[in-house]
């Protein structure tokens, strides 16, 4: 018996040792990670006031003012254009009507009708507002004294997509349904057709000395048309039925730029058309000078890769002969810009610290920009036809603009405004906008942007600065087994006026509304390493809240999380 208990006792103890080593784990197991950095990666999470790249960083978007419609049966700011004073007005539709922005208001200025919507706007050399509209009584207004005066009507023309005012204050008219460009002399007078095409829409202007280019519909042709003759050649052929949407200026003709101006939006947009932007050929931006320290003896994080999204002035200087970016789609292709994953972030062992503070972002491209044949892509064109394609998404794309080194881009699905960087070709979104079209983008010469929305109608107003706070919660981590979490690693960018805060939380269940998820931890600053102060668990979910001064964005490019 005494045998007998005597290995009965071995045995608990044998059980008693299993049961410690299921609880508390191996201790020479090796270190485990889940990292975000791709987009995909991000994408899970919720953001708030964050704006997600596509080679997979987090920044807060830009700050977003409304201003709502004073109209509720509007359905759509098309168009938008900026005077030489400064003052804004906006046209709109169904039920054509002008509005001017007084202070934080829309006033309305001038109504043409239920079945009318004013699609293109422009200012004239004189500084005064054409209105081209769209509807049974299509043509060319001008406001003298706040009062439209028709100065252009044909039964041709049902329809003016776009406006362009040359510096010496010629005007070219972009119409439909016959595919016709008109143009006045300088005096912005005495219409004349310049060329009938055999296209049913002419969608887009741009122009240099020699010659103005107009995208089409239904055959997706970018035309050079001669100024002197009229001869049209085509200068792209695109595989998609319709170029059209807004157009910025473009040429030197020896004077003053035009105001800016964004607009040429349909009522009743097909899904396959696409967007003509005059801008000029490619620029190398001057090198970076090198940084500075931070007062505290940290160093200064490496410059923002990110092109567009800097707080640069806007450039307004005219292209000596425009080259144009071209918008092509097609329905449901997938997004093709993808980070590549970082290999080696998983396996650095949080002990391998350099020094404090937010580890660099690591090194990124951005994936091969081949399309699949269906998808919608933004192509670069030269002056002599040669294109590009710049990215392909799923995006309905409605409006275009340039902004320093990138591209915005407004659309039809969701109402994303999408930042497309002509350097690094990186895409991400701009600002988080409630609205479920974007036909009119318009850069301001004070640095912000203003979008003409769509269902629901408004004027959008992005400031030159950034939003103050923004949080990033991310997707339930799971460890697959109950674990002893130990440090969030952070790699990005801390810009001197900016700062990041982190929290953690931790569970044995999965759902993250369920009871039985530790509390939030406290808001620590960020660093390289920020260790995870609670029980352990299963899983895992971390806060990011990134804040701003306004002028800079923080910039978060990986998080690890050890385990």
């Amino acid at each position: 018996m005494i045998r007998t208990r005597s290995r009965l006792s071995r045995s608990i103890r044998v059980l008693s040792l299993a049961l410690s080593a299921m609880l508390v784990g191996d201790a020479s197991a090796s270190t485990r990670y889940i990292v975000h950095q791709a987009e995909s990666d991000w994408r899970q999470g919720v953001a708030e006031q964050v704006v997600i790249s596509s080679l997979g960083e987090l920044r807060l978007s830009r700050a977003v003012t409304m201003l709502p419609m004073p109209d509720p049966k509007t359905i759509a700011v098309f168009s938008l254009v900026e005077a030489p004073d400064g003052t804004i007005y906006a046209g709109t539709g169904a039920g054509g009507k002008l509005f001017r922005r007084d202070d934080d208001q829309l006033v309305e200025v001038a109504d043409f009708g239920p079945a009318q919507q004013v699609s293109a706007l422009a200012i004239d050399a004189r500084g005064r507002v054409r209105i081209g509209l769209s509807g049974p009584e299509g043509g060319l207004m001008r406001l003298e004294d706040d009062k439209p005066v028709r100065v252009f009507t044909s039964p041709d023309v049902l329809y003016v997509w776009a406006i362009h005012v040359d510096p010496d204050g010629a005007i070219w008219l972009a119409t439909g349904p016959n595919g016709q460009l008109s143009g006045l002399d300088a005096q912005g007078d005495n219409p004349r057709l310049v060329h009938d095409s055999d296209q049913a829409n002419l969608l887009s202007l741009a122009a240099d000395e020699q010659a103005v280019f107009v995208g089409t519909d239904p055959d997706g042709l970018v035309l050079r048309i001669e100024r002197r003759n009229g001869h049209a050649s085509v200068l792209f052929d695109s595989p998609r039925s319709e170029i059209g949407g807004p157009v910025s200026d473009g040429g030197r003709g020896g004077g003053a730029r035009p105001a800016p101006t964004a607009g040429g939006g349909r009522a009743a947009r097909r899904a396959d058309d696409a967007t003509l932007v005059p801008l000029p050929g490619p620029e190398r931006a001057p090198p970076a000078p090198d940084p500075a320290p931070i007062p505290g003896g940290l160093p200064r994080p490496e410059p923002m890769n990110d092109a567009g999204a800097r707080l640069d002035p806007l450039r307004l200087d005219p292209p000596a002969r425009p080259t144009q970016f071209v918008a092509l789609q097609d329905d449901d292709a997938p997004m093709p810009i993808e980070p590549d994953p970082d290999p080696d972030a998983p396996a650095e062992a949080p002990g391998n610290a350099a020094g404090p503070g937010l580890a660099p972002p690591t090194a990124r491209r951005a994936a091969p920009m081949d399309a699949p044949a269906d998808g919608n892509s933004v192509y670069h064109i030269s002056a002599e036809g040669v294109s590009r394609e710049l990215w392909s998404g799923d995006a309905v794309l409605l409006s275009m603009a340039r902004l320093n080194d990138a591209l915005l881009i407004g659309t039809g699905n969701r109402g994303r405004l999408l930042q497309l960087s002509l350097a690094g070709q990186e895409l991400y979104e701009a600002a988080q906008i409630d609205a479920l079209q974007i036909p009119a983008i318009l850069p301001t010469r004070d640095g912000r942007v203003l979008l003409g929305l769509a269902n629901a109608a408004g004027v959008a107003a992005l400031s030159a600065g950034y939003a103050t706070v923004g949080t990033y919660e991310s997707p339930v981590l799971d460890a697959t087994q109950p674990a002893r979490f130990g440090n969030l690693r952070l790699r990005g960018n801390l810009p001197e006026g900016t700062s990041m805060l982190v929290q953690s939380r931790t569970s044995q269940v999965a759902d993250p509304l369920a009871a039985g998820w530790s509390e939030w931890s406290a808001p620590a600053p960020a660093e390289e390493f920020v260790r995870i102060d609670r029980p352990g668990g299963r899983f895992l979910q971390y806060r990011i809240i990134l804040q701003s001064e306004g002028k800079a964005t923080p910039a978060l490019s990986q998080v690890a999380v050890s385990y």
